[in-house]
């Protein structure tokens, strides 16, 4: 083989190579964003095995063969267990090719989603959860996002949207015949369904001075829980300072001491991946009835008497979940947002208010 010959075998394997590299970042975007993001204490948690592997199939594993349920169907959408709650087929405020829509229960108890499928119009967006993924009291609904969750687009006009269960029966639909019934793509306000399961434009019930049927949002009639656990009571994700000005507040609503010894606590990203924020071994002693443990980043800068400062991973804005886990990895409580603002402070509805 002559000079030439090696010279053109090398650049093609550099060609082969970068292309690669293309084509892995592209598909794992959301997860290389994350890890980028991410401190060396918040790696050394991740799972590397599962960078590549999707909640989801057909997502960054298209090779898998999975049996799509067939669109066309006559069956009429049962509501139950779930129902699409809120749909932002316009996008985001910034970028409007970030569709998302929610899946929330409508029975009481657990239910896992395994297996179901969500598919649009044209076939092009399809969803199949391939892993256990249980809705629950404490936690109703899931959110799935364009690009990490799923890829086609959810079109502005003539679409159609249904979740199937694991036999194919139809669980809900919602549709734009041609238009969506409700949503606004120039003030960007999402499609939310009310108690009564039409639709409406998110943002009209905070302008009415009382809530028509029509404006108010749907939600699950579950049976009242027993206070007889930690909550994450207050959430703050950064400043006008800084971005790491933040801390999470854990409080003890129930009339006894509760143990915190080896407990931890995590974040989500909205791709999936957990990052330890407190690991099992920095959660000592109890935590007396009525009392707060407050966990603050090492650069917080504002003035709650906190009782651990050493965390380093950053709490995200937008789209991230804050769970606490008991000793056997179960979920003692966790909370899932969609936006903090600067200096907002996100509070649970179960804890203390001002004046009480």
């Amino acid at each position: 083989m002559n000079k030439s010959s090696v010279k053109f075998f090398l650049v093609l394997i550099t060609i082969l190579l970068v292309v690669q590299a293309l084509v892995y970042f592209s598909l794992n975007f959301q997860d290389v964003k994350d890890l980028l993001g991410s401190s060396k204490d918040s790696v050394e948690s991740l799972d590397y095995k599962s960078i590549r592997l999707s909640k989801f199939s057909g997502q960054n594993n298209p090779s898998t063969t999975i049996k799509k349920c067939p669109f066309t169907t006559n069956q009429q959408p049962s509501h139950k267990p779930a129902i699409f709650s809120e749909i932002a087929w316009m996008g985001g405020v910034d970028q409007g090719n970030k569709e998302w829509f929610k899946i929330q229960k409508t029975t009481a108890g657990k239910i896992d989603i395994k297996g179901w499928q969500v598919i649009n119009k044209n076939g092009r967006l399809f969803i199949n959860v391939d892993n256990s993924t249980i809705l629950s009291d404490q936690q109703a609904f899931l959110t799935f996002y364009r690009g990490p969750d799923f890829k086609g687009a959810i079109k502005n006009t003539s679409e159609a949207l249904k979740i199937f269960d694991s036999n194919c029966n139809l669980i809900d639909e919602a549709s734009a015949q041609p238009l969506w019934p409700a949503g606004n793509n120039d003030k960007k306000l999402t499609m939310k369904r009310s108690a009564n399961l039409t639709w409406y434009d998110d943002g009209t019930k905070k302008k009415a001075s009382k809530k028509s049927k029509d404006q108010e949002e749907y939600s699950v009639d579950l049976p009242a829980q027993p206070v007889d656990q930690l909550i994450i009571s207050r959430v703050q994700a950064g400043s006008e300072i800084s971005s790491q000005d933040e801390f999470i507040e854990i409080y003890n609503p129930t009339n006894q001491d509760l143990n915190l010894e080896n407990l931890s606590l995590k974040k989500r990203t909205r791709s999936g991946r957990e990052y330890t924020l407190v690991s099992p071994s920095k959660f000592k002693g109890t935590l007396k009835t009525k009392e707060y443990f407050i966990i603050a980043h090492k650069e917080y800068i504002g003035e709650l008497n906190l009782s651990y400062s050493n965390h380093s991973s950053p709490i995200a804005y937008s789209h991230n979940s804050i769970i606490l886990y008991d000793t056997t990895g179960q979920v003692i409580n966790e909370v899932s947002y969609e936006r903090i603002n600067k200096d907002e402070i996100w509070q649970n509805e179960k804890s203390p208010q001002e004046g009480d």
